[in-house]
This record gives structure tokens, C-alpha cells and sequence, in this order.
């Protein structure tokens, strides 16, 4: 989301004209942005919803998800793949304390499979490095950049979930003028996300 959240800004600062806002930016883990917002570190997130009464969030687009193999993998001939297909093929994911893990988890629950997992990762890039290695194929987001790395995307024929993506704050906590400004602007926006895979 890193690209996005740049795309958001810029959008911010060209409509608003508040470039006086300072802004700073943290990547990581769902259960770290998570305690980041309780704790007051964080004051708005962009990630997956909680399960947290306390947060509040506001749909902001979606995420298609992708299969991504070696270019030497014998998928990397096709464009697209049925998931039920990959019975025997060997996976990188994600670690537990991602909540794209879990994602991961119910797309292989509504195609039927049960994944030989390999390697686990917190981080994309290592995710990346692993499949280009030919370690193993992976399920990511369509937002996950596999430009030069070696790595063939696949569309997925199955019917399969999105990913909902979101802007969370704590719910009726302080926010000074500058946050709230913010945060209204991409309430009031919408479905940004999804403006932003249009560009």
C-alpha cells in the first residue's frame, strides 16, 4: 500500500493545499498497526479491518489476488490457473501474525486445498525472493509490484474473495485539525483504492 498511500497524499496536498502537514510513515504487521492506533502511535492505518469495537474504519477499495510463480516454474506458460489444480504444488505464504495470512487461508478453504507450505514470511520482498528462487508458488495481492524480479503473474480463474482494504482510526479519540482534515478528505472521497488502480 506504500504506492497508494503517496497517491492518497499528493491527492490531499493538490486539493487541500495543506502542504504545511507533517506526515510520517511506518510498514508493518497487522497486530503491530494495531496496537500502534490503541497505543496513540498511529493515528490513521490503511490495512485490513479489525475486530476491535474501539477502531473505526471506512472502506476505501479492494484487492484482487494474484498467483505468482518462478519464471522457470512450468505454470509461468500460462496467463491464468484454476487454484483446484495446484494440489501438489508446494507454497510460500505469509506468516500467522499477517492478516493476509488468513485471507490466504479462506481462499484455500473455498477452493477445497490443502497447501504444502514451505516457507512463511512477514514481508513481501522476502515472499518475492523466495518464488523467484523457484522455492515455491505464492498467493498475493495484485497490488504487489513482481517487475523485474524474475516472476510470472497468473489471473485466478476460481471464484475467490477480495481483499477489503481500509482506513481505521481509534473511535472517538482526539485527533488534531491536521489528522481530522485528513482523514474527512478520504472519507469524503470514497473509494480511492480503487481510483488509484485506474491510473
Amino acid at each position: 500500500l506504500s504506492k497508494f498511500v503517496t497517491f492518497v497524499i499528493s491527492r490531499f496536498f493538490e486539493e487541500t493545499g495543506k502542504v504545511q502537514l507533517h506526515f510520517q510513515f511506518d510498514q508493518t504487521v497487522t497486530q503491530n498497526i494495531e496496537a500502534s492506533l490503541m497505543e496513540g502511535n498511529t493515528d490513521i492505518a490503511f490495512t485490513t479491518p479489525f475486530d476491535n469495537k474501539e477502531i473505526e474504519s471506512v472502506l476505501i477499495g479492494s484487492h484482487k489476488t494474484m498467483l505468482i510463480v518462478s519464471q522457470d516454474h512450468s505454470l509461468a506458460a500460462q496467463d491464468s490457473v484454476d487454484l483446484t489444480t495446484l494440489a501438489g504444488e508446494t507454497f510460500v505464504t505469509y506468516s500467522p501474525q499477517c492478516q493476509i495470512r488468513n485471507h490466504v487461508n479462506e481462499i484455500f478453504r473455498t477452493v477445497g486445498i490443502s497447501p504444502k507450505i514451505s516457507f512463511e514470511a512477514l514481508y513481501d520482498s522476502i515472499v518475492l525472493g523466495l518464488v523467484s528462487a523457484n522455492l515455491g508458488v505464492a498467493l498475493v495481492s495484485e497490488a504487489v509490484d513482481v517487475t523485474n524480479c524474475h516472476i510470472k503473474a497468473l489471473t485466478i480463474e476460481n471464484e475467490i474473495p477480495n481483499r477489503d482494504i481500509h482506513m481505521a482510526w481509534v473511535k472517538d479519540r482526539y485527533m488534531t485539525p491536521a489528522v481530522k482534515s485528513f482523514r474527512d478528505f478520504v472519507v469524503e472521497k470514497g473509494m480511492l483504492l480503487d481510483e488509484y488502480k485506474k491510473c
